[in-house]
């Protein structure tokens, strides 16, 4: 099973469970017991590494010698009668108080004093609302055992690389949050968002070794969890990160801690406070090391235009606001101004907030361009609307730096607001979204439509509006038709000129497909055939096809010679090659390109994952499939193993299935020609009665016969073509684990490598299709000239003027009616 099918089943027998709990209160009970057998696996992991036997764990005491020893070494401690294994154990025969004696055991006599801060009151939600899960002692008992059986699925083993336990947390926290409506943005960003802004501070940050990351408005740490990863992706060590976080809610700040600490982050390296960021300034002064507290990086997703509390005199001498005090009703800027001043010179900040930051008047119209004038505005990147749980109000990352005044003041504007795709009520940045909006940061460059960098001149004579519509224009006016063309026909040239882009690639194309009438207008000599085989389209195909035929080497040699070990660090050098080919092809968008390659990592990143933990004896092995009675290949799939080596036994299946289909078809059309009647005595409510058909055809001369037969003949068939496929299942099952090492390599190639070639093969037929069609439309569209359809109009009027003439008719007032229908018509004419 795959970590992406365990997180599934997790979360669905969680939603079975909370009932009618609402999800953004049950993940608080869920995520807080998934912590607790964290820190219950991680103790056991240590003992048996220190050579503890089971004799001396089950005697283990919180408060005797050793359980000191090991709360010094862990910053806590937990008995052995209190471990989540020893909960699972009891199974039925546990009781809520030994959950709720537990809980109030850790908080009061396990922390050590060092980890008071990193473990203090983390339980506390927990041990609080236990008495929501049920009415009784009893039923919450029930309801904690049946949370404990669904908890005790998911591996925590530190020897798991698969990282199994971050990726299944992660994903039930995003999916309490789409189904918790408003209260969502109260503890989480969304993934592909939290992803862009950890790709933009990792690039950022990646020259150094040792870094700072903080987050005032937490949530459930995400956030600070992705730059981490990604600045980990750029070689550098995980442990030399130092993680900042500032939560208001007691409860998110409660998962900001669980989730940091569920990474296998060191607790040294977490520094965190449960406070009113704008009240509460933090991190203060001086860091623990006597540091100032400048970050690295800043970032945060704060409350949008939350009102705040601004004190005369006080909050305008508060050094973070000495840019402007934000209105009490719109608490942004303030948020802002606070990231701004924990932010080192040569640091980052990436900041979510909503669009009125960029146009607003008054004391944010001042603030604004305080920012600007200082030179501090780097970027801003209008994102795609609902893209956020619980609201769909628009909204903007904006990127700030303290750059110094040697630095060019411009900024540069993004409107990413088209690319996403659709997942259920809200929008999602896709991989290939996320790449273009960062490969056009590390670039700084305009692209027509989507980016535009701004001098500080424009934005002076924009009066310091920073409103994305000022300097991007993502309008795209609709082609006018051509009244001279809609007259007379023929295509007009200034309209072919449209297509220059294509023209400029397929340069003796447009001279062979277009006759010319005049100056002005051409003709389409070509049909769609012609078009579509013309040499400068067969010259860009195959050079296209050459391209990505040596990159296919290169993906063997990069994936397959060598596996690596790190499927990010992999994925980078792909897409580097992928967009160095890319240079020299016009036409096809490297992000489209870009989108086949990220699409098949995501299994390519699952089979690596599973390679690195299995070793590549993982490559021949197969698994048991208890619900289908079957097998299939642990990373080479049956299906893979069938197509190189049992095609004779496919085939054969396949004669049997389109043996089958055609009796399927001549029991449909036996069906279709009954008589209503026999119809309906072998149908009741839609459906075949079984036994009625087989009643009536016990007499071999009925129509009912030849039906019985063939439904008969079907079913052994069927039969026939089950078992069939239960020995080609044992085949591929045997076949795939006598495979030799090549073998497997060459199957493994299918599986990863020709999709992605096919993918990226197929974007050249579909730019050339996009081509023709555009081409065939616009001669559509002046194909049937209005002189054209006059004068059919004038024929087919002669005709039915024809055809009246010639009725007889008896009626005087019908023959005055026919008169003058004929007078009209020929008046038309």
């Amino acid at each position: 099973m795959t970590k992406q099918e365990l997180a599934k089943i997790i979360w669905e027998g969680a939603n079975n469970l909370r009932s009618k709990m609402e999800a953004s209160e049950y993940k608080d009970y869920m995520l807080g017991f998934i912590f607790y057998n964290f820190l219950s696996q991680k103790e056991l992991e240590y003992l048996k590494k220190e050579q503890w036997s089971d004799d001396e764990i089950k005697a283990l005491k919180a408060d005797d010698e050793y359980g000191q020893e090991v709360k010094n070494t862990l910053g806590y401690v937990i008995s052995y009668e209190n471990l989540f294994s020893t909960w699972v154990e009891l199974g039925k025969d546990l009781k809520i108080s030994n959950v709720i004696d537990a809980l109030n055991s850790f908080e009061d006599h396990n922390i050590a004093e060092n980890k008071k801060e990193i473990f203090s009151g983390i339980f506390d939600t927990l041990r609080s609302g236990i008495s929501s899960l049920g009415k009784t002692a009893s039923d919450q008992a029930t309801s904690i055992q049946k949370l404990i059986s669904l908890i005790k699925q998911i591996p925590i083993s530190s020897k798991d690389s698969y990282d199994v336990l971050g990726f299944v947390y992660e994903y039930l926290i995003s999916m309490f949050a789409a189904n918790a409506g408003k209260k969502a943005g109260e503890f989480y960003t969304p993934y592909e968002v939290s992803l862009l802004m950890s790709h933009i501070v990792a690039e950022h940050l990646k020259h150094k070794d040792t870094i700072k990351i903080y987050d005032p408005t937490s949530g459930s740490g995400s956030l600070l969890i992705n730059i981490g990863k990604a600045f980990a992706t750029h070689g550098k060590d995980k442990n030399k990160i130092s993680y900042y976080a500032q939560e208001l809610r007691a409860n998110t700040f409660n998962l900001t801690r669980m989730n940091l600490i569920m990474r296998d982050v060191l607790p040294d390296n977490i520094f965190v406070k449960n406070a009113d960021t704008l009240k509460d300034d933090w991190p203060d002064k001086l860091d623990r090391n006597g540091e100032p507290f400048r970050m690295d990086a800043v970032v945060s997703n704060p409350p949008y235009s939350q009102k705040w509390e601004v004190i005369d005199g006080k909050t305008a001498a508060d050094p973070r606001f000495s840019y402007g005090v934000a209105p009490k009703t719109k608490a942004d800027y303030a948020f802002l101004l606070h990231d701004l001043s924990h932010t080192a010179n040569d640091g980052i900040v990436t900041i979510v907030l909503p669009h009125g930051v960029l146009f607003r008047g008054g004391s944010e119209a001042d603030i604004r361009k305080n920012l600007i004038l200082n030179n501090h505005i780097d970027t801003i990147i209008g994102l795609p609307p609902n893209i956020f749980f619980g609201t769909g109000i628009p909204t903007i990352i904006m990127i700030l730096k303290r750059r110094d005044q040697n630095t060019k003041n411009d900024i540069l504007f993004i409107d990413a607001k088209d690319g996403f795709e659709k997942i259920g009520k809200t929008n999602r940045l896709r991989p290939r979204d996320i790449k273009k909006i960062t490969d056009t940061i590390k670039e700084r460059k305009s692209i027509s439509g989507y980016s535009y960098l701004a001098s500080l001149d424009e934005i002076k004579a924009n009066e310091y509006n920073l409103n994305i519509p000022r300097y991007i224009s993502s309008s795209k006016d609709e082609m006018p038709d051509d009244l001279y063309a809609s007259l007379n026909g023929g295509v007009p040239n200034h309209q072919i000129d449209n297509l220059a882009h294509f023209w400029l690639i397929f340069k003796s194309l447009r001279n062979d497909a277009f006759s010319k009438i005049d100056e002005n207008y051409s003709k389409l000599e070509f049909s769609q055939d012609q078009l579509k085989s013309h040499k400068d389209i067969k010259e860009f195909k195959e050079k296209f096809a050459r391209e990505f035929l040596s990159f296919k080497e290169f993906l063997k040699k990069s994936l397959i010679e060598q596996i690596p070990t790190n499927a990010s660090t992999a994925l980078e050098l792909a897409s580097a090659e992928l967009a160095r080919r890319f240079k020299d092809i016009a036409l096809i968008d490297y992000y489209d390109a870009f989108e086949v390659l990220d699409s098949t990592f995501r299994v390519i990143s699952t089979d690596i994952e599973i390679l690195n933990e299995q070793g590549k004896e993982a490559l021949n092995q197969s698994m048991d499939l208890e619900d289908q009675s079957g097998f299939e290949g642990k990373i080479i799939a049956f299906e893979i193993v069938e197509e190189q080596y049992l095609k004779d036994e496919k085939s054969k299946i396949a004669k049997l299935e389109n043996e089958l289909s055609l009796l399927q078809s001549d029991f449909d059309e036996m069906i279709e020609g009954l008589e209503l009647d026999d119809k309906e005595q072998i149908f009741s409510d839609d459906k075949l009665d079984s036994k009625a058909l087989k009643r009536l055809a016990s007499d071999k001369t009925s129509v009912f016969y030849p039906i019985q037969k063939n439904k008969e003949t079907q079913k052994a068939l069927d039969k026939k073509i089950k078992e069939a496929l239960i020995e080609l299942n044992k085949k591929a099952k045997q076949t795939l684990e006598t495979l030799s090492y090549d073998e497997v390599l060459k199957c493994l190639e299918i599986k990863w490598i020709e999709p992605i070639i096919k993918g990226v093969l197929n974007l050249c037929d579909d730019k050339i299709d996009e081509f023709v069609e555009g081409i065939l439309d616009l001669n559509e569209r002046y194909k049937d000239t209005l002189k054209d359809i006059e004068q059919s109009i004038k024929v087919k009027s002669a005709e039915l003027i024809a055809d009246i003439e010639s009725l007889e008719c008896s009626d005087e007032s019908d023959k005055q009616a026919l008169n003058e229908l004929i007078a009209l018509l020929k008046g038309s004419l």
